[in-house]
């Protein structure tokens, strides 16, 4: 189903899921998109019961605390296929699995992992699966989300019927082509990726941790997007380094692109147990398949000063004001 993109398709699968349903009950993560959590909210105010899992530290879901927060009106369980901000991948196969034997509908947002990983619909065997042309390298303005066969999605606006009677509309035909075009040239994105932007990113990190004191890399460890470096900068703010950074040509967030221009803290690092002031220390760095090594060292030679002088900086405003004035 071509949707507007990621947000639609997501809203699509979780509320067309609840249409005309009375009660019952959802379970998804407490670091979901914005869309996906967004959407959630909405059904609790619908009258949907709602459970957010949270991840361990170490970004990921355990299958055992997802399992036991089932309820016999469980019909829809959404995880997302990989955290937008740390990269961390989830455990798919084995939700997807718990989720077939209670015979409660399954939905992934697998926006921010399509492309740089690989990505079936039958392994996991998922029943509802969302994606953004614009993370393909295809045009913005354009989506899909995948359906199962037999899987009944209710829609959310009515027309003329269009897409299986699911998304009425006249389809955006240029928009759709060029994300078909992205899916042709891009099936082998996934191995390009793991072989040469994953050492790019292990590179970035590396050099980090060792030449800049009081950093740490959120998720660590954990299966990861090889593309994504989510890092924590102790002693000054996420939003400071993004400036400067900026003013240096280097483009980098302190979370999720689409909620850019907030000062709170990540929702998604609150989630693995970081308190509101690590969490505001934290910058994204995301390598695209045109970054370069080069690159990559041009940050590593800037980056190390830029954090000195931040530091510095706030260290003096933190201060305290003398009045023994003569």
């Amino acid at each position: 189903v071509f949707t507007s993109g990621g947000t639609e398709s997501i809203n699509l699968a979780i509320l067309g899921s609840a249409a005309g349903r009375h009660g019952g009950h959802v379970v998804t993560t407490s670091m979901e998109h914005p869309a996906g959590m967004e959407a959630c909210r909405q059904l609790e105010g619908m009258g949907v019961s709602v459970t957010y899992v949270s991840p361990g530290d170490d970004g990921a879901v355990r299958e055992d605390d997802l399992e036991a927060s089932l309820r016999p009106d469980t019909f829809l369980v959404s995880v997302m296929h990989s955290n937008n901000e740390t990269g961390v991948l989830q455990p798919l196969n084995r939700i997807a699995a718990i989720c077939r034997e209670r015979c409660i509908r399954f939905h992934t947002d697998a926006v921010q992992s399509a492309g740089k990983v690989p990505l079936g619909v039958s392994d996991p065997p998922v029943d509802l699966l969302s994606l953004a042309g614009h993370k393909l390298y295809g045009p913005k303005g354009v989506g899909a989300l995948y359906v199962r066969r037999g899987v009944e999605l209710p829609p959310l606006f009515h027309g003329g019927g269009q897409e299986r009677r699911i998304r009425s509309g006249t389809p955006p035909v240029a928009l759709v082509v060029g994300l078909g075009k992205a899916v042709e040239l891009e099936r082998n994105l996934p191995e390009r990726f793991e072989s040469r932007i994953g050492p790019l990113r292990e590179k970035l990190e590396t050099a980090v941790i060792r030449n800049i004191p009081g950093t740490r890399i959120h998720g660590e460890g954990s299966s990861r997007l090889p593309n994504t470096s989510s890092i924590g900068f102790s002693g000054l703010r996420g939003e400071e380094l993004l400036i400067r950074l900026d003013l240096e040509g280097f483009a980098v967030s302190t979370g999720a692109a689409c909620s850019s221009g907030t000062h709170r803290p990540s929702h998604v690092l609150l989630a693995m147990g970081q308190d509101p002031e690590t969490a505001r220390e934290t910058a994204r760095f995301s390598l695209g398949w045109e970054n370069r090594s080069e690159e990559v060292e041009l940050l590593l030679g800037r980056l190390p000063g830029i954090v000195e002088q931040l530091r510095d900086r706030r260290a003096d405003r933190s201060a305290p004001v003398r009045t023994d004035h003569v």
